[in-house]
């Protein structure tokens, strides 16, 4: 998989030997999500084989339970997963985690995150783990390790996944959402960021979202009514 970022660069998976490279032709170019998402492309190539497959969302869970949070970039993935976070959920995943289908489960891949600059002063805690603010994408990061702040949880069964809608954090609301609209918007937000293979991750995703309630999320800026509706759903 060639990609034009970062001045250019390559994977190559040998999916028989289980081994491949990542090679950066300009590394002084290499971007901040590039670090903080290290080798995700070849993560997916390496579990094409496996039940498993890296997605594009956010993840928080608690009691052994996880809620997956789907959307593109600025959907509110990362706002909700730190508001859990803030509030003693664990964490997964703010952009990328890993998931399969039977039994339904998602697990970390990662310890970062990434906040935006009209965040930092809505998570004081959780920029207490700050490593830096980057800016090479044009608008300042703050970039987060979790795991400074709590042990990250491996992975949980996922209870319910739930789709962010753009309300501006007004109320807080769930409402059941359709599977195949579900299906759809984990499709648009993982071909986003995560390239080829579409039909082998149609199938495990379509296996997940046939097995796991699906819900529209209107989030809240309130972060206790947030954390508990969710947990709600945990619950059930």
């Amino acid at each position: 998989l060639w990609l034009d970022e970062a001045g250019g660069y390559v994977t190559a998976i040998d999916r028989c030997a289980r081994h491949g490279l990542v090679w950066f032709t300009k590394p002084d170019r290499i971007a901040s999500w590039h670090v903080a998402r290290p080798l995700m492309h070849a993560i997916k190539g390496a579990s094409l084989r496996t039940s498993w497959t890296p997605i594009h969302a956010a993840s928080v869970a608690r009691e052994a339970g996880a809620i997956l949070i789907v959307g593109q970039s600025g959907a509110g993935k990362t706002s909700i997963a730190m508001t859990c976070a803030s509030q003693g959920w664990d964490y997964l995943g703010d952009d990328a985690v890993i998931v399969r289908a039977d039994p339904p489960r998602v697990a970390s891949l990662y310890s970062s995150a990434r906040l935006r600059e009209d965040t930092f002063q809505r998570y004081p805690e959780i920029m207490s783990a700050c490593l830096g603010v980057s800016d090479d994408a044009g608008e300042l990061k703050a970039e987060v390790d979790m795991a400074l702040l709590r042990p990250p949880a491996a992975e949980g069964g996922i209870r319910a996944n739930v789709v962010p809608q753009p309300t501006g954090w007004a109320e807080f609301r769930l409402a059941p959402m359709g599977r195949a609209a579900t299906l759809r918007k984990l499709m648009e937000a993982t071909r986003q960021s995560m390239l080829g293979d579409e039909a082998a991750v149609f199938s495990k995703l379509a296996a997940l979202v046939s097995q796991v309630p699906c819900y529209a999320l209107t989030a809240s800026g309130d972060a206790s009514l947030l954390s508990n509706g969710l947990a709600r759903l945990i619950e059930a």
